[in-house]
């Protein structure tokens, strides 16, 4: 008996790392397109400036896999966001007003890349 449970062990460990192995390639091997909408309405321009560069950055790390990876993302702005993309900033602060000249950079760079803005 405790040997018969000591090969249905070994059986179960090897078919999971087999698949550990094998699911990654399928993955890749299936996915040639990665699209995303990200609905933005973070109003505090340091949230924001973090959340779309982590959104940025995770374009580029999707680009970067390769002929195979065509990432198609598109950000829409909503409410409280749309002023940190703004030109207008009376009534805002030192810090933001810089946190804001650091987000119309970020956008700036998506939009070279490619990534679909839309207010």
């Amino acid at each position: 008996m405790k040997r018969k449970i000591a090969i249905l062990i070994s059986v179960l460990i090897v078919a999971a790392l087999i698949l550990s192995v094998s699911a990654p390639a399928m993955a890749k091997a299936y996915s040639k397109e990665a699209k995303a909408v990200f609905d933005f309405r973070a109003g505090n321009a340091k949230s924001a400036s973090s959340l779309l560069t982590l959104v940025h950055q995770t374009y580029k790390d999707m680009a970067a896999r390769g002929k195979d990876m065509k990432p198609s993302f598109v950000v829409v702005f909503i409410g409280p966001s749309v002023k940190l993309i703004s030109h207008d900033k009376t009534g805002m602060t030192e810090e933001d007003k810089k946190i804001m000249d650091e987000i119309a950079n970020t956008v700036a760079l998506m939009s070279k890349d490619n990534i679909r803005l839309e207010l």
